[in-house]
């Protein structure tokens, strides 16, 4: 029996030193802890819109799911690979995933964080290659972008600032699990009420502008309307159709505005010399024979800031030419004026004129049209009447300034 306690005794002793070199590996313990150490590898290429590069001041947040007091450490970037965190994380010898995101943030109960679109930042997302614990306390992430780069390059030949773009149809904010990358909630889309809104480039008056923007790839988007809004007070609404965007990649539309110069309203090309387009019916008309607004000459412009565009009123030089080139014949209510070289025609209707008192005169035998030209109190203006042989007199007039006469709009040819 000695014999026998005096055996196993040894044989104890024995496994006691096997597992006592078993935990003594490399110096270390299983419980001590040892310090984590961050390398960096960047994607290829980077789908944003600053530098290439992350900045020394650039923070990343770092998350380790195996460790509570470790799930949204903050770390800076020291080098194009390395990532120092701003405390010491310390790793025992619980297994743990090094998961990583970009920009940092406080993050919603714990685990979650926001992007917001408009915010216009690259959100990148990164893993570490292999478990880490404190026998392999050296952490490599990888990281991937989350967002896709759009740039329009928006061409507007009428030569106004972008003051502002917004989007609809797209989505503006989303939130995502840190520890997986994958799960998305609180997703929240563009609207008109409330789209996604974009600070346009400045300085780019008349030419092509390059406007990228960063959107989230939440797979094939249904009515997208990319809205501009210029300088000039016009506001352009233009559907999009976008492919189901991808993250990290880049893609690339052309937008020509061709604006309307005319605004829609209708004119005719009656061969003048100058080219000049006379309008199809007075200001403040819905049709040629319609009267429209009486106006005075310090109404100014009224032409042009009724309808805008291209849009003004004539001078006498304008009238002068309308004289000389065309054939006045009297149609009932009006002149009826056709082109002596394309045979086109514009109807004028005789619609009198109003007093500086307002009382209404002559409507139904005589048109007065305003001109933009005065002298000495008078303003000249274009004016007919019936005459009883059937030939109107047609010749530019002057009325007392005060007075009020039809207007009828001119335009140069344009193309947009």
């Amino acid at each position: 029996m000695k014999k026998l306690n005096i055996f196993l005794t040894l044989m104890a002793a024995g496994l006691m030193a096997a597992c006592s070199n078993d935990m003594e590996i490399d110096g270390l313990t299983a419980g001590e802890p040892v310090k984590l150490s961050v390398r960096a590898e960047m994607p290829t290429t980077r789908a944003a819109i600053d530098d290439t590069q992350f900045s020394k001041s650039d923070r990343v947040g770092l998350y380790l799911s195996g460790y509570q007091q470790y799930q949204n450490v903050p770390a800076t970037w020291q080098s194009s690979t390395t990532l120092t965190p701003e405390q010491d994380i310390m790793l025992t010898s619980q297994k743990t995933t090094v998961r990583a995101y970009y920009p940092y943030q406080e993050l919603r109960d714990g685990q979650w964080f926001d992007i917001d679109v408009e915010k216009q930042q690259n959100i990148l997302y990164g893993e570490s290659t292999a478990e880490v614990w404190n026998k392999n306390p050296q952490a490599t992430l990888q990281f991937r972008h989350l967002m896709a780069r759009v740039r329009f390059n928006i061409t507007y030949k009428q030569g106004f600032n972008l003051e502002k773009m917004q989007l609809t149809g797209v989505v503006r904010s989303y939130g995502i699990d840190v520890a997986s990358a994958g799960e998305k909630f609180s997703i929240e889309p563009a609207t008109a009420e409330k789209p996604l809104v974009i600070t346009a480039a400045a300085g780019k008056t008349g030419k092509t502008i390059g406007q990228d923007v960063l959107l989230i790839p939440m797979g094939k988007s249904e009515g997208v309307v990319l809205q501009l809004t210029y300088s000039n007070g016009k506001v352009f609404d233009i559907p999009l159709n976008l492919p189901e965007l991808k993250a990290n990649d880049y893609y690339t539309y052309p937008i020509t505005i061709k604006e309307d110069p005319y605004n829609g309203h209708e004119y005719v090309d009656l061969g003048l010399p100058s080219g000049l387009l006379w309008a199809t019916c007075n200001l403040g008309a819905t049709n040629e024979s319609d009267y429209g607004l009486y106006l005075a000459w310090n109404a100014t412009d009224a032409a042009k800031e009724a309808w805008k565009g291209v849009w003004r009123m004539p001078t006498s030089t304008d009238v002068q030419e309308l004289l000389t080139n065309c054939k006045w014949e009297w149609a009932e209510t009006g002149c009826r004026v056709t082109s002596k070289k394309n045979g086109n025609s514009i109807f004028l209707p005789a619609a009198g004129m109003k007093s500086d008192e307002g009382a209404l005169m002559r409507n139904g035998t005589y048109g007065y049209y305003l001109t933009t030209d005065q002298d000495e109190g008078f303003v000249f203006e274009m004016q007919f009447n019936e005459e009883p042989w059937g030939r109107p007199s047609h010749f530019l007039g002057s009325v007392p300034a005060g007075y009020q006469c039809s207007v009828r709009p001119v335009a140069p040819k344009t193309a947009n």
